[in-house]
């Protein structure tokens, strides 16, 4: 369960456009495959229907249920995707913008380092639950991928195998360095 408090909420659903129930421009498949790309995780599982099952109320329900490390990230590309979508559109951020930008890439860096001991697990099935045929060349090139992404950010992890896990373990003072000193509005 994320530790979010009501007003971190409220500066996310505001950032994110979530009052009729949306989330910035995502349809349904988009927010799915963007959930994927970030964090790894199936945003239509059934532990994420709350209510009306709207975008926005899956996103609350995520924030709910997943751990701050996952939500962090989340929220951390859900910032960059925001801004991106400004500049795709050739739109200036406003004050107000920036400001609610920056507070919410302080939420994720909060959450981000708000655990003594990080364990990420990655759980890659050769076939996932909803049945998409995920082939074990993908499966590995997603961990690999994952492998070279903490490499590439100079962390020191240990790594487990079991199976179909691998479990990445990131001590405190390592977990998303890149969220430490973080400002891409200027």
């Amino acid at each position: 369960m994320a530790d979010l408090n009501s007003l971190e909420k409220q500066k996310l659903e505001n950032l994110l456009r979530m009052k009729q129930g949306f989330l910035l421009n995502f349809t349904d498949p988009s927010l799915q495959a963007f959930v994927h790309r970030s964090v790894g995780l199936d945003f239509y599982h059934e532990k994420y229907r709350n209510g009306t099952s709207s975008k926005a109320n899956r996103m609350r329900e995520f924030w709910k249920v997943e751990s701050d490390f996952i939500v962090a990230k989340l929220i951390f590309d859900l910032c960059q995707y925001f801004k991106d979508l400004k500049e795709r559109k050739g739109e200036a951020l406003l004050q107000e913008e920036k400001r609610l930008l920056e507070d919410c890439l302080g939420i994720s860096k909060r959450l981000s380092n708000s655990a003594e001991v990080v364990a990420l697990l990655l759980k890659r099935k050769a076939t996932d639950t909803q049945g998409s045929g995920l082939g074990r060349v993908e499966v590995v090139e997603e961990e690999e991928d994952t492998a070279r992404l903490f490499s590439a950010l100079s962390l020191e992890t240990q790594v487990a195998s079991r199976g179909n896990e691998t479990v990445f373990l990131i001590t405190n003072e390592d977990i998303m360095p890149f969220l430490k000193n973080m400002s891409f509005v200027s």
